[in-house]
C-alpha cells in the first residue's frame, strides 16, 4: 500500500493543536508521506480579524507557531472564502491552481485525503487531483455556524457523496452522517496525549481557587455564564488560556486572560488549576460538539464543569458536573470539595488513558487499509 496523505484542514497549521495536525503529525510518524494544507475558508471574516489574517496567515509574523515535524509538507495560500460566487471563481483560476501544482510538485501519486471544509472550495480541489480514497472528517455542525456560505448544507452533502469513508467525531454528526450515507461512516472521538496532559494533575485537588478553560474564547463559550458566576464567586480566579475570537462583554476583575501557550507550558499553567471549564451555548452549532480537549481535561484528573454540550458526552457524564444556570454553578463551586473523591480523580485519568491518539490513529489507520484493499 502507498502510503500517502492529504490534508485539507479547517485549521492553519499554526492554530490552537487540534485533531487535524495530531493526524498529521502520527501518520507522518506511522511512515506515511504527508501533506497539509491550511484552512481554505469557511466564512467571511469581521472585520477586526482582518489585521490577524493578514499578519499571521498571510504574512507568517504570529508569535504562536507550532514546530513542523521533519518530513510534514505544509502548504497554505491566501484563498478567499467561498461565500460569494466572484470570491470562488478566483480561487478556481488563482489559487486552485496554485495549490494543485505545489501538490505535484511533492510527486504524491494517489493519496488518501482527509478533508475538513464541505465548501465549494474544497471540491473544486478535489476534482483536480487523482486520490485512492476520499475521507470527510465531520467535526463541526457548519449549519449553526454564522456566516458560511448559503449552500453550505448542498456542498456538505455533495461531499458526502464524493466521499468513500465520513467519520464523525460527536454523537450528534456521527447521527446526522449516517442519515446522508449510511454505509460507510464510523465514529472517531477526538484523543489525548495522555502522557502530557496527565502531567497537570498529580493528586485529587481539595479546595477550588483557580478555575480554568483552554481553548479558544468564541462565539460557542458561554461566557455569560462564566463571567456572573465569577461576579458571585470573588475568592476564585476564573482563567483563560488561548485565543480570544470573539467580543469581550464587561468582565469582573477575578477574570484573567492570558494568550495561547505551546501544549508543553499549558500543562504547566493547568497544573495550578483546581477545576476546569468545558463551558458552551446550546445552539445548533454547539449540538455537534465534543471538544477537542474533552479528553485532555480528562487527562488531568481535575474536576470539570459542563454545559451546553451534555448530550455529546454523555457517557462520561458520572465524572462531570453539569450546569445550567448561575445558581448551578456557584451550588457546585461550593459542593466539589465535598464530592471530589480519589475514585473521581483515578477513573478520569483511566478514561483519558483509554482514549489515548495512539488509539485513535489505528481506528483510523485500520479503516483506510480495510477499505484500500
Amino acid at each position: 500500500m502507498i502510503k500517502e496523505l492529504i490534508i485539507l484542514s479547517s485549521i492553519d497549521w499554526d492554530f490552537l493543536w487540534q485533531r487535524h495536525q495530531t493526524i498529521a503529525s502520527f501518520f507522518l510518524k506511522n511512515g506515511w508521506k504527508v501533506i497539509y494544507v491550511d484552512g481554505t475558508g469557511i466564512r467571511n471574516p469581521r472585520f477586526e480579524e482582518f489585521p490577524r489574517i493578514i499578519f499571521k496567515k498571510y504574512l507568517g509574523l504570529g508569535k504562536y507557531k507550532n514546530p513542523i515535524p521533519k518530513g510534514l509538507v505544509r502548504l497554505k495560500f491566501p484563498f478567499l472564502p467561498p461565500t460569494y460566487r466572484i470570491f470562488r471563481e478566483l480561487n478556481r483560476k488563482i489559487f486552485i491552481p496554485k495549490l494543485i501544482q505545489k501538490i505535484k510538485e511533492t510527486e504524491i501519486r494517489r493519496p488518501v485525503i482527509i478533508a475538513y471544509l464541505p465548501t465549494q472550495t474544497t471540491i473544486d480541489i478535489i476534482n483536480k487531483l487523482d486520490y485512492s480514497l476520499l475521507i470527510y472528517d465531520c467535526v463541526v455542525n457548519f449549519k449553526g455556524m454564522k456566516g458560511v456560505p448559503s449552500d453550505i448544507e448542498e456542498t456538505e452533502n455533495e461531499l458526502v457523496q464524493k466521499s468513500d469513508l465520513i467519520i464523525a467525531d460527536s454523537n450528534f454528526l456521527y447521527k446526522k452522517m449516517l442519515k446522508l450515507s449510511k454505509n460507510k461512516v464510523f465514529q472517531i472521538l477526538p484523543g489525548v496525549d495522555y502522557e502530557l496532559f496527565s502531567r497537570a494533575g498529580r493528586e485529587p485537588i481539595k479546595a477550588v481557587k483557580n478555575i480554568c478553560f483552554f481553548g479558544a474564547i468564541d462565539e460557542r463559550i458561554d461566557l455569560d455564564l462564566i463571567f456572573s458566576a465569577a461576579k458571585i464567586a470573588k475568592s476564585c480566579n476564573f482563567i483563560f488560556i488561548g485565543p480570544v475570537k470573539t467580543q469581550l462583554p464587561p468582565f469582573p476583575s477575578n477574570v484573567i486572560f492570558h494568550p495561547p501557550v505551546r501544549r508543553e507550558k499549558l500543562t504547566e499553567k493547568l497544573s495550578i488549576c483546581d477545576c476546569l471549564l468545558l463551558t458552551y451555548k446550546k445552539n445548533e452549532l454547539t449540538k455537534g460538539i465534543i471538544p477537542a480537549k474533552f479528553f485532555e481535561a480528562l487527562a488531568t484528573g481535575k474536576p470539570i464543569i459542563v454545559s451546553g454540550i451534555e448530550d455529546n458526552i454523555a457517557n462520561f457524564k458520572d465524572v462531570l458536573y453539569t450546569v445550567s444556570s448561575t445558581e448551578e454553578f456557584i451550588k457546585i463551586l461550593e459542593l466539589i470539595p465535598e464530592l471530589e473523591t480519589e475514585e473521581k480523580y483515578i477513573k478520569r485519568k483511566n478514561i483519558a488513558r483509554e482514549h489515548s491518539w495512539d488509539k485513535r490513529i489505528e481506528q483510523f489507520i485500520k479503516i483506510i487499509e480495510k477499505n484500500l484493499t
